[in-house]
């Protein structure tokens, strides 16, 4: 579906919960798509599913802001770690 970026942004809550329910929009500028907007990818398999990380043709898509990820008291390395031995035992 195309939207003009007026449209777009007077009626952002609403294009959102169409993309959440599966919906693919296309903002445009003047007829010409400046952006696509769509769902989340879930994680590929093997992959954890981490929350505040969406995946986009296979990569990590990060938040903005390194403050909007999950707080934890353990290190990045503990992480890997776990996360191996996770995906070792399967």
């Amino acid at each position: 579906m195309d939207v003009s970026i007026r449209d777009f942004r007077n009626r952002l809550s609403e294009y959102l919960r169409r993309v959440g329910r599966g919906e693919r929009l296309v903002v445009t500028s003047h007829g010409n798509a400046v952006a696509t907007v769509q769902p989340a990818q879930a994680a590929p398999e093997g992959f954890p599913a981490i929350p505040g990380v969406a995946w986009a043709k296979g990569r990590p898509s990060l938040p903005a802001r390194v403050a909007d990820l999950p707080a934890t008291k353990r290190s990045v390395a503990e992480l890997i770690v776990e996360e191996r031995s996770r995906a070792l035992s399967r």
